[in-house]
């Protein structure tokens, strides 16, 4: 799921577009999407017969910035391997 939340940094993206970005079937993505969502981690809306998918951005920045600090002090060397997961 952390994959999903990386990609919608760039923007929003239908599920089609992240299941093949992923390399997963899409079934897999929606389900872990709903999920998403039933958190409140990211928001979504229907453009005709897709489904697109943003981040909530109120929720995500912080805990992106959290992450981040704490991976700066604890972390040494590993950054790039937490985002990577």
């Amino acid at each position: 799921m952390l994959a999903i939340l990386e990609k919608l940094e760039s923007g929003p993206m239908n599920v089609s577009n992240i299941a093949e970005y992923l390399k997963q079937e899409q079934r897999m993505v929606s389900h872990n999407l709903k999920l998403l969502e039933c958190c409140h981690f990211i928001n979504s809306e229907r453009r005709g017969k897709e489904k697109y998918v943003s981040l909530n951005d109120d929720l995500i920045e912080p805990l992106f910035n959290l992450v981040e600090a704490h991976s700066d002090t604890f972390c040494a060397g590993g950054e790039d391997y937490l985002f990577k997961i």
